[in-house]
């Protein structure tokens, strides 16, 4: 909202209030000046501060641009330090926002420190693995393909094991398009706290396959989606990890689950 509509966080400044108290003050402007409520500065100052987990990237973005937004005073320090993120779209919301501020930045380069591989690697799924979900309308299954998507689906089992899924609630459905989960908090925001990288392929969407959800290029974690219906605006632009099993179209919102892998 604050990105979108920087207007609404903004109250007349202290300064036109003393003005209007002063009798030798020259006459109010029809644009007076305005200044960041106290309250929303504060506030996104101590969002600012928050240790974010490396994988909350719609959190992060949101952080930067809002501040940008908003001429928030830590605004551009925030986004120089996301134009240096090993993220390829933190980055690029970075320079934007960097660029609403004034800053002459051509361009936000990936970090010159090496990005260490998956620890998934050397050690991936020899074979599909079945997850059943033990929800509110009953038992719900994924079937999580390593051919395509080794590193993904080896992540996602091994989130599955450690009880990660369990009472996590559905917290995204679309009828006739989508059921989501994976985010421990809810809200669509949250996942594991370490970051997935893409593995996308061109095979297309179909109904009952699973996939990553994502934030842009890079920013999976531990949200994972079940497609009701053909969705060919997915194909090659989310990672497909497996296929689903059951009546997920009977899911609502917040449907809770218990996850044996």
């Amino acid at each position: 909202m604050l990105h979108a509509h920087p207007e609404r966080a903004m109250v007349l400044a202290e300064s036109e209030k003393r003005a209007a108290l002063d009798p030798k003050a020259p006459p109010p402007t029809s644009t007076p000046a305005q200044e960041l409520a106290p309250a929303v500065a504060k506030a996104l100052s101590a969002a600012i501060a928050e240790p974010w987990p490396e994988d909350r990237f719609e959190t992060r973005i949101a952080l930067v641009e809002a501040a940008a937004s908003v001429r928030h005073p830590q605004a551009k320090e925030i986004a120089t330090l996301a134009c240096r993120d090993p993220n390829p779209v933190l980055r690029e919301r970075a320079q934007k926002a960097l660029r609403t501020l004034g800053a002459p930045v051509t361009a936000c380069d990936a970090p010159e420190r090496e990005v260490k591989p998956a620890a998934e690697l050397g050690a991936t799924l020899a074979r599909p693995t079945k997850v059943v979900f033990t929800t509110d309308v009953g038992e719900l299954t994924v079937v999580l393909e390593p051919e395509l998507s080794p590193v993904t689906a080896t992540r996602l089992t091994s989130l599955a094991r450690s009880g990660f899924y369990k009472g996590v609630v559905v917290h995204r459905v679309v009828p006739g398009f989508v059921v989501q989960l994976g985010d421990p908090e809810g809200d669509g925001f949250g996942g594991s706290g370490a970051p997935l990288r893409c593995e996308t392929s061109p095979v297309p969407f179909d109904r009952l396959d699973v996939g990553m959800a994502l934030a842009g290029r890079d920013t999976g974690s531990s949200q994972l989606f079940v497609t009701l219906s053909r969705t060919p605006h997915l194909d090659g632009e989310y990672t497909r990890v497996g296929r689903a099993e059951g009546d997920w179209a009977s899911v609502a919102q917040a449907t809770s689950s218990r996850t044996p892998a």
